[in-house]
């Protein structure tokens, strides 16, 4: 599904995440609702290993398709055009890898909510 559409500028909501792998980058938002969205401007990889699920295998074709994944240019990757709501963050990871088992897969924390900042220090 098609996240909201915002700036470049504008931070998504939520506590946003870094992950590389195989020299790619994503940026992930992780929602309040549960829900995770992956950023436009990150990159996935070409292909889904045949052990994806069909969700995910599906969704790369439809991004191909719609023009939401356009080819990278020195063809390594896919670069999102939008951003994706994902139900939970592990299908984000296997969308953003191309793989069904993401263990090794490791994010790193770049941001803070803003309700956490705006919290008073005691």
């Amino acid at each position: 599904m098609l996240g909201k559409r915002r700036d470049w500028s504008e931070l998504p909501p939520g506590v946003v995440y870094e992950s590389t792998y195989n020299e790619m980058t994503a940026l992930a938002a992780e929602q309040n609702n549960g829900t995770s969205l992956l950023l436009r401007g990150s990159e996935i990889a070409l292909t889904a290993c045949s052990k994806s699920p069909a969700a995910i295998s599906f969704l790369r074709a439809y991004g191909n398709y719609s023009g939401i994944l356009e080819k990278a240019e020195d063809g390594r990757s896919y670069i999102v055009m939008r951003d994706l709501v994902f139900k939970s963050h592990r299908q984000l990871a296997q969308f953003f890898s191309g793989r069904s088992n993401i263990s090794k897969l490791e994010w790193t924390r770049l941001s803070t909510p803003a309700e956490e900042l705006e919290a008073p220090v005691r």
